[in-house]
């Protein structure tokens, strides 16, 4: 690793005028931008005057930015954030008027130069065939979205008023809609079925996601992965039944299996990485029961980190006392993480360790090491992941999100 700074260019700032919107101005709470491989750039800005507005800006200079949409401003009521990808293919989901009192959730996606387009809206058929169910029904919301660098947009959607029966749908201009999974099939891995749908996340031709399925009075929990066609699980929990029935767990401990897993990032090569917690028992108490786990269809479930175990690179006696919440992944499929080790003495030291494409990681930079004639005294992931809530960034830069961790190996902290 060779350590850079960068340069910066400059986009929106608070109490600008707000492009698009004639005498208003731009108020705080930006959130984080999205930047997709050929730098266009989408944000969220609050506005002086209340509501607030989404915004791309397109090509590297920046010197093009277009207002989207912003809410309290017909048609929108209000959105979800946006993600932009490939070629500055912008998608969000929204809540928009259809009517005085009525309103319905809606899917927008635009590319540069090009308006705004309605994918999705509430009411509508659903867009692929349903010829062994009522086609009556109807899509009654769109719950969670995201996009890969190809610019294929993956969504999950519940029909009727109720909720009753949902689908994972994909989105690829060239192809138009094609079906991922639905609930009431039988989840893979499982002589369950599918009963909810929870959270998503994809990268190039891939879609990871967590599901409840139909076992016992309350479901069990577990992620699934769709690639090239097919449907694999990677992982069940065992948080609501305490009888051994999740997926084992790496590592080495005998018997251990999974208590809880999270939502993972997935890279581009359908790799992906996740944290997890383990079913205590003989072999596992609060001392060791937290890790963070690799999985790709060769290798299957690999260790990358666990807590109180080795810390990887480090000399013999170095371990790790607590698993870091927070991660990011690149589309190659390298880690990235911030995080104590603990020497032999009992010290605590902060490092930052990258991996290579097989998840072994290695210690690049330690707190107290001299950068740019400085003394690090502190370090911390740009943008990290958040494992409560999947429409947060830090996943692999492939899909929509702020990817501080790109394809060619560049990492921002």
């Amino acid at each position: 690793f060779s350590l850079v700074q960068c340069t910066v260019t400059h986009f929106l700032t608070i109490n600008d005028d707000a492009p698009g919107l004639e005498g208003e101005a731009l108020g705080s709470y930006p959130t984080p931008g999205y930047i997709d491989r050929h730098g266009n750039v989408s944000s969220q800005f609050s506005i002086k005057s209340g509501g607030d507005g989404v915004w791309l800006g397109e090509s590297q200079d920046l010197k093009t930015i277009r207002l989207i949409g912003a809410n309290d401003r017909k048609p929108f009521v209000s959105f979800r954030p946006p993600r932009v990808a490939q070629e500055g293919t912008l998608a969000m989901i929204t809540t928009v008027s259809t009517g005085d009192t009525t309103v319905a959730n809606s899917l927008i996606a635009t590319r540069p130069n090009e308006e705004v387009r309605t994918l999705l809206i509430g009411g509508d058929p659903v867009p692929v065939s349903l010829a062994e169910d009522d086609p009556e029904k109807s899509i009654a919301a769109i719950r969670e979205m995201s996009i890969d660098n190809s610019g294929k947009i993956s969504c999950i959607i519940s029909r009727n008023a109720f909720g009753d029966f949902g689908m994972i749908l994909s989105y690829l201009e060239e192809q138009g809609w094609t079906e991922v999974a639905r609930l009431f099939t039988t989840a893979p891995g499982t002589t369950d079925e599918f009963r909810a749908f929870n959270l998503l996340t994809v990268a190039e031709e891939t879609v990871v996601f967590t599901a409840t399925t139909s076992r016992g009075t309350n479901g069990q929990h577990g992620i699934w992965r769709a690639r090239d066609g097919s449907l694999e699980l990677i992982a069940l929990a065992d948080e609501l039944f305490g009888d051994g029935k999740g997926s084992q767990a790496p590592g080495g401990i005998p018997g251990a299996t999974f208590f809880d897993v999270r939502l993972p990032l997935v890279a581009d090569t359908g790799a992906s990485y996740f944290r997890a917690q383990l079913v205590l028992g003989p072999n596992v108490d609060l001392t060791n029961n937290e890790m963070i786990v690799r999985h790709d269809s060769e290798s299957g479930l690999q260790t990358v980190v666990m807590e109180n175990g080795p810390a990887p690179g480090l000399p013999e006696g170095y371990t790790i006392p607590t698993v870091p919440d927070r991660f990011v992944i690149n589309p190659a499929g390298r880690f990235a993480m911030i995080a104590d080790a603990r020497d032999p003495e009992g010290i605590l030291e902060t490092w930052l360790w990258v991996s290579d494409t097989n998840g072994k990681l290695e210690p690049i930079l330690n707190v107290g090491d001299s950068l740019f004639e400085k003394t690090i005294t502190e370090m911390a992931l740009l943008d990290g992941f958040d494992p409560d809530d999947a429409n947060k960034s830090g996943r692999s830069g492939g899909d929509g999100m702020a990817g501080p961790f790109n394809k060619k190996g560049q990492l921002v902290i």
